[in-house]
């Protein structure tokens, strides 16, 4: 055997595997966004209500609407909205200990406050309204 068929026998090796292996990544035909688009579930935004004393009429239209929208049949937001008692829950067992944490970080906390968090736990506010 010739050293030019030996070269081309090894070049051909890799040429046919890299033909066969882009004919089978062509052969899916769900694009990955596509799937997500229509199957993934959007994890929500979480806005925690604290306060100690019966929320003002301002405070309770955030949280009617925050649910509302949450629950709208046709058009649901990603936004779950927490009620957070601290009258009824001093010791805040009924919130995940993330929330517990970047709550009592705020050492400049007033009541009532609210806190907002991404999906990914990422604190985006913290404060009262008005």
């Amino acid at each position: 055997m010739s050293f030019s068929s030996r070269l081309l026998q090894r070049a051909a090796v890799p040429a046919v595997t890299l033909a066969l292996v882009t004919q089978l990544a062509i052969a899916c035909d769900t694009p990955v966004y596509r799937y997500a688009m229509y199957r993934w579930e959007p994890a929500p935004y979480e806005v925690y209500f604290f306060h100690d004393q019966p929320a003002a009429e301002g405070d309770q239209q955030i949280g009617r609407l925050a649910e509302s929208l949450s629950n709208d049949p046709e058009r649901p937001a990603n936004v779950v909205y927490f009620d957070v008692n601290l009258a009824d829950d001093p010791e805040m067992n009924r919130i995940s200990p993330r929330v517990k944490a970047a709550f009592l970080a705020h050492e400049d906390r007033q009541l009532p406050s609210y806190l907002v968090a991404t999906p990914f736990g990422v604190e985006i506010f913290f404060g009262q309204t008005g």
